[in-house]
Order: C-alpha cells, then structure tokens, then sequence
C-alpha cells in the first residue's frame, strides 16, 4: 500500500472515530431516562413478561391486545439486566449513537468518504438544537428507548444502504424498522415504490420488479406478521367511532393538522432549499445523489398529500396513517443536501457554473422562510448555523474560483492535466506525482480544511447540551421524580397485596409501572384495537364523572372532583380495592380508612367501610 492510500485511510479511519464520538455525545445529551412518558404504555407487556405476578388484574395489561409485542420482549430483555432501568437508558444511548452513524453514513454515501465528516457534522448540529423534532410531534431520536426509536434506526441505516443501491440491505433495515413500529412499515411502501420509480430506468419493467422485490420484500413479510392487528384495526364495525376518539380527543396534537399548522412552514422551507441548493448533485437518475433526490421527493408527496387531504378535506383513514412520522426524514436528508452542496462547493467552485437560476432561488426562498420562522421561535442557533453553512459555501466558492484561476495561470506551461480517471481512485490520488501534477489541489486541501471548521460549528452548537449539569437535569435517573409520587409508589409496592387493584389520578402516567399495582384506567395508556378503545373512553368518563370528557383537563378535573357517591359506583363497578386521591381531598370522603397519606397524595382502603 502506498503512502497515498495510507494517508487515505488513516483519514477516513479518523474521521468514522469523530463521527462515533459526535454521535455518542449527540446521544447522551438526551440524557439517561426510565419508565415515564411513551414508557408507561410501551412497557406494560414488558413488566408482565419480567415479574408475571404483577397486573394480573389489570385490564390493559391482562385484556387488551399488546402496544408493540416485539417491544415488549426487548423490554423484558433490558429490565432483566437492571432492576432500577439503566439497561433502558444505556440501549437509549447505544440507539441514538447508532442513529448518527447512519447519519454519517448517509452522508458518506452522498458526499464521498472525503467529504462525510464536516458534511455529517452539520445536520448533527441542527440535530442537537431541533432534537430531530419535527410538524404534528414527530421525531427520529427522543429521550427514552421506544419502537419508534428503533423504527427510525432501521430507516436511516436503510436510507444509508439505499443511496449505495443495496437493495436487499435497505430493504431487510427498512422491514425490521417497521416490525418494530407499524407507522414506519405502512408508510415505507409508498416512500420506496415512489422513489424506485425516480431512479434508474423505470421503462425497464424486469429491472424494477427485481428492484422492488428486494426492497420491499422484507417489509410484505414484516406485514404479514403484523397483519392480524393492523386488519383489525381498520375492519372493525366501531372503527370509525373509535377513530374519531383517538384522533380528536385522545391525540390531536399528532392527527388534526390544523392545530399544528404552524409547523409546517419550515418543513416546506426545509425541502425548497435542500433541493435547490443541491441541483447540481441531484440531477440524474443514477447514483447516491438522485437517489437522495428521488427519496426526498417521495416523502414530499406522502407529507403533502397526506396534508391536503387533512386540512382541505377531512379524511380520518388518511390521518390514520400518520403521514408526518416521515417529516423528519424530509427535513434530515434536506440538511444533508445542504450540507453537502456547501462543501461540494468549497472543493469544487466551478460546479458553481450548473445552477441554475431556479435553483438559486430556490436556495434564497428556503434560506429566507427558515430564517423568518427561526427569529420567531427560541431556537437562534438553527438560522446561525443554516446562514453559517450557506457563508462558507459562497465564501468558499469565491476563494476557490480565484485560487484555481492562481494555480492554472502559474502552472508549468509543458505539464499536461492527468485525466481524471489516473489521478483519482476512490476519491484520492494515486500517486505523489500524481497529486504535484494535479491541476489544482483546492479539492484535497478544501476537504480537509473542512473539518476544524466543522468541528468548531459542532462543539460551539453542542455546548450548552453536554455540561453535566444540562445532561443530568435531562435525566430522570439522576434527577429522579416528585418526592411525594415516589413515596407513594413505594408504600403501594411494600404494603398492598400485588394483585390490589387501584384507582388513580388519571393524570398520573406512571402508576403502572412505578406502582407495579393494577388500575382501572389511565389517559396516557389508551388500547389501540377499537372495541378496546371504545371501552377505555367509557372508564375515563366513569372515573372523570363525565359521559364523554373532551380532553385530559376534563378527565383530570373530574376525577379530582371525586365524591362518596361515585366513588363507591367505581369500588362496585370495577372491583377497586384501594384508591388515590390528592391530598385534602380524603376530608370529603369520610367513608372509607386512610391508610396512608403524605404531602401530595392520600390512599382509601376501599375494602371496607371506616368504622363507626
């Protein structure tokens, strides 16, 4: 090996160990966190599956269908390595890191190995600041371990394997994605059949099935093993009534896109300016860049007129779909375009030449909406490091242009240009004299120019993230809960019977698995089959007090407005054996013992009345 190809790949070596670490530290400033949120209903199954003793009378846990199954033996795998959940919170880490390096290799993919690291390192940082949010609540990476954690893992991997047309490879990454969270396997079939169209030669019918069995093939049979709960979802008689209570009341904030609106415009921006700064590396249909292109445009299709046929015209099916899962997707590869047409240009200023004007209003259109929609918000980093990337693209341009004119114009007259396919191989010259006899080396000393000045972008951007007093007030594992909830959950867990079932603040998300103890219902944990869904609102409105609450401040409210009357209809009802209520409330239900209270909370044994 020559000393070319060393230094090669010593470069690339350094660069994947950059991009490993970004990554980890990406994911650990989301902090180390366990068993709220997603995790009170994600992990249900799992806690059965871990202590078979616990839930037993509990109606979600022992009646209705399992929110992700598969999950829920993965759950039960990290539960089994520590009780207290660190296994939760390092698997989140691993995960995320995980999902930067895809990230990496996505860009790898588009810009070339000598390019992959400052063009990675600048979608990372508009990671770190939108915390790959997205329009309607949506998101790649969060802060706890979830299916859709690892559903957006299997889609950047794939995505990473799709702009190397490794079908099969994508394919198998995009199907466990979508076992592993339905909403991703339902919408990857229009996303890869609409892309497959776009690249290659679509005419070549025998080209594309091939093409098509390979991607989607793992996906059909990810299907069909999830197909008895996705059928029955959408072929149920109370479909429709059901439907209309999980997307109106239970989770508008993810359905009803007219109370998101707001959101829309930067993810309208995001693709403008990422198409139109990339054009030159776009066109085609062959190769990383049209591929990036033909994904971009795919999912741009699905988010929009998965849109219009939710604002213009209601269609709950469609809203059903949950089109806006992919709108990160859409906003990530965007900033990968971005990213990689600054660079590209850095490196080679005369591609400046093939923009278009279309394209450059394109660039200025999207540069000019994200920056309008940034200065409302309290983000100010994503417009300082979208106009920072631009700068350094056009300054880079400009210096480029004149440094190239320098070098041709002092150049040797009696040295002719080695053609491209002998100077080059893999993106690096083959030979010292090779290099010399370059026409210009802007290209080598552009790239690796690139990196501090990347670096710098990230480690200014992640700054505030990853002191130890952000990562620990990130993470409920060191920072912990309220003290008044964790003395209760305590107290029920040392002194109850485990087969006790409760009544609760609907509000509190955690009871299940903090409490280890059964209830009745929940507002976080609602069942995802219809007759399931239709049973869970009748419990909240019967604990609410309310036939058909609208929302969690009526179910809350209701519940805290408890009296005597209703409370022994729930004990009779539901067979309740003990049951919480806020401190102060206890005075207005004199019939029945307390048997333990603290500042927050006080518990009612429902299993007999208070003695005279």
């Amino acid at each position: 090996m020559n000393r070319a190809r060393v230094l090669a790949l010593a470069y690339e070596v350094l660069s994947a160990l950059i991009a490993l670490w970004a990554s980890y530290w990406f994911a650990v400033s989301y902090g180390y966190n366990f068993g709220y949120d997603n995790h009170a209903t994600y992990l249900v199954g799992a806690l059965r599956l871990h202590d078979p003793a616990v839930l037993t009378r509990d109606w979600l846990a022992a009646e209705c269908t399992p929110y992700h199954p598969i999950f829920g033996y993965i759950g039960w795998a990290l539960w089994a390595l520590d009780e207290e959940g660190w296994g939760f919170a390092y698997a989140n880490v691993a995960a995320v890191t995980a999902i930067g390096l895809s990230i990496y290799a996505i860009c790898r993919a588009f810009a070339g190995s000598r390019l992959a690291l400052p063009v990675f390192l600048v979608p990372l940082a508009f990671a770190m600041q939108t915390r790959t949010h997205s329009v309607a609540v949506s998101y790649i990476a969060d802060f706890i371990i979830q299916p859709s954690t690892l559903g957006g893992l299997g889609w950047t991997a794939g995505i990473a394997a799709f702009l190397t047309g490794r079908w099969l490879l994508s394919g198998v990454l995009f199907g466990l994605g979508g076992l592993l969270h339905a909403n991703y396997l339902v919408l990857g079939f229009p996303v890869l059949g609409m892309a497959h169209l776009l690249i290659e030669n679509p005419w070549d019918w025998r080209s594309l099935v091939r093409r098509l069995v390979r991607q989607l093939g793992p996906s059909v049979v990810a299907l069909l093993i999830l197909s008895p709960v996705i059928f029955a979802t959408a072929s149920h008689p109370d479909a429709d009534r059901a439907r209309e209570i999980f997307q109106t009341i239970r989770s508008p904030h993810h359905y009803m896109p007219l109370n998101f609106t707001g959101r829309f415009m930067p993810l309208g921006a995001w693709q403008v300016l990422g198409i139109g700064a990339a054009w030159p590396l776009l066109r085609g249909r062959h190769g990383p860049g049209p591929r990036l292109a033909a994904l971009l445009i795919a999912i741009a299709v699905l988010l929009w007129s998965g849109t219009f046929l939710t604002t213009w015209t209601f269609v709950p099916s469609v809203s059903q779909l949950f089109p806006w899962r992919v709108a990160p997707f859409s906003d990530l590869l965007a900033q990968v375009a971005l990213a990689g047409a600054a660079a590209s240009l850095v490196c080679e200023p005369a591609r400046v030449r093939e923009y278009p004007k279309p394209a450059l209003l394109l660039v200025v259109a999207g540069v000019v909406m994200l920056c309008v929609d940034r200065a409302k918000s309290d983000s100010p980093w994503i417009s300082r490091i979208l106009l920072g990337t631009v700068v350094v693209g056009v300054v880079g341009t400009l210096v480029g242009l004149g440094f190239d004119a320098l070098v041709r114009r002092t150049a040797p007259r009696n040295v002719s240009p080695i053609p491209i396919e002998s100077r080059v191989s893999g993106g690096w010259p083959t030979s010292l004299a090779a290099a010399f006899a370059a026409p210009s080396p802007l290209p080598r000393y552009a790239a690796i120019a690139l990196m501090p000045l990347a670096l710098l972008l990230w480690n200014r951007v992640s700054a505030r993230f990853l002191t130890p007093t952000a990562i620990e007030r990130e993470s409920s594992l060191l920072h912990g809960f309220d003290s008044r909830e964790e003395a209760l959950y305590r107290w029920i867990r040392e002194n109850t019977p485990t087969e006790a079932r409760f009544l609760q603040p609907p509000l509190m998300e955690r009871f299940r698995i903090s409490s280890r103890r059964a209830i009745v219902v929940d507002w976080k944990s609602a069942p995802i089959l219809p007759d399931e869904l239709l049973e869970w609102y009748v419990r909240l409105g019967a604990v609410a007090g309310r036939s058909a609450p609208r929302g969690s401040s009526e179910v809350g409210s209701g519940y805290d407005a408890m009296d005597s009357a209703r409370l022994r209809t729930l004990r009779d009802r539901y067979a309740v054996d003990f049951a919480v209520v806020r401190r102060g409330r206890e005075a207005s239900l004199k019939d029945w013992p307390v048997v333990y209270s603290n500042a927050g909370y006080a518990v009612l044994d429902l299993r007999s009345p208070r003695p005279e």
